[in-house]
């Protein structure tokens, strides 16, 4: 602790604070940040390791912002559920953390100084810049599960626009010749909308027929801009491309709240499969993001990052699955 306490400034005492978490002793929250920050670039830690489990790699999966995570994105549970399953065959034990956006420099060290992780594999957190100040002070490797470009570390995910292709190429081959994207540009989905808007533009598809609303990611996002829709009087059977399934299901809960028939006004594509997908009423078409490839290219990965191996970036190719939200019109 002393050589924490000297390259951050303070006493032996506040590191000790910090490090055990005690909030009673009032310590600014920067310097709090500042002292785990350098604890874990330093490798610190803080016990012996006495887990039964000791002899395996411990990899930390970090869910930043739990709820959102789980529930509006599925392909982080699923992954998760995918990995477990084959943990075993290479000796790994993958441990899932789930917190907060503020609280992700607290998690880290739990995990790695604490936990003593030997990786850490990062959910959805930001732009390059952020993603390479987390590598640059990390004594373990990092992947990050996205498929984002300018990276100082491995990555794997989905190619984001070819989420919005398969979309725009699926309702268009329907029949459907208005078109509608629901979402929030300034987030990771802009790669989904793009991908989308470029198919649209690429099929001859005229300005005029693509009506582009934004919200937020969540059924109540996916209902307000429903609404909002239907409020425009568009007498033509519209293709709505939702970049979440929660986005899907607004949608869904909107046409219920106005005693709409989905099929006879929207074809509704989601940007995300899961189970609730099937259980909807209609079914919702969705992209499958391929967890189970996600799972054994991941780990394949951890495996040759062990090894020494370099940086590495994979882009799995998400697949279209066709359900009753999306039915071709009677004059296709």
């Amino acid at each position: 602790m002393s050589s924490i306490a000297a390259e951050c400034g303070v006493t032996h005492a506040t590191v000790s604070n910090v490090l055990r978490n005690n909030l009673k002793v009032r310590i600014k929250q920067q310097t709090r940040t500042t002292i785990l920050q350098e604890a874990i670039r330093s490798g610190f830690h803080s016990r012996p390791d006495q887990r039964i489990d000791a002899h395996k790699r411990q990899i930390a999966f970090i869910f930043l912002d739990t709820d959102f995570a789980y529930q509006g994105f599925s392909l982080y549970h699923a992954l998760l559920q995918e990995l477990k399953i084959r943990e075993e065959t290479y000796r790994y034990n993958i441990q899932p953390y789930g917190c907060e956006r503020d609280d992700l420099d607290k998690t880290l060290y739990k995990a790695v100084c604490e936990d003593k992780a030997d990786a850490v594999l990062l959910s959805r957190y930001g732009g390059p810049e952020h993603i390479n100040s987390l590598v640059a002070r990390l004594p373990v490797p990092l992947i990050y599960l996205e498929d984002l470009k300018g990276l100082h570390c491995s990555s794997i995910g989905a190619k984001s626009d070819d989420i919005g292709k398969l979309a725009a190429e699926h309702l268009h081959l329907f029949g459907y010749r208005y078109f509608a994207s629901f979402g929030i540009k300034r987030t990771y989905t802009q790669e989904r909308q793009k991908g989308f808007l470029q198919t649209l533009r690429a099929l001859d598809i005229e300005r005029d027929r693509i009506i582009e609303l934004e919200d937020e990611l969540t059924v109540i996002g996916g209902t307000t801009m429903t609404k909002a829709l239907i409020s425009q009087k568009i007498n033509e059977p519209i293709g709505i491309f939702c970049h979440s399934n929660l986005i899907a299901h607004g949608v869904l809960q909107a046409c219920y709240d106005q005693k709409i028939s989905v099929n006879s006004r929207f074809g509704i594509v989601a940007g995300d499969d899961n189970e609730f997908c099937t259980y909807s009423h209609p079914t919702l078409t969705a992209l499958n993001l391929n967890p189970a490839q996600h799972a054994e290219t991941l780990l394949e990965m951890l495996k040759r990052t062990f090894n020494g191996g370099g940086k590495e970036t994979h882009a799995i190719t998400p697949s279209l699955i066709q359900r009753q939200s999306t039915k071709p019109l009677k004059s296709y």
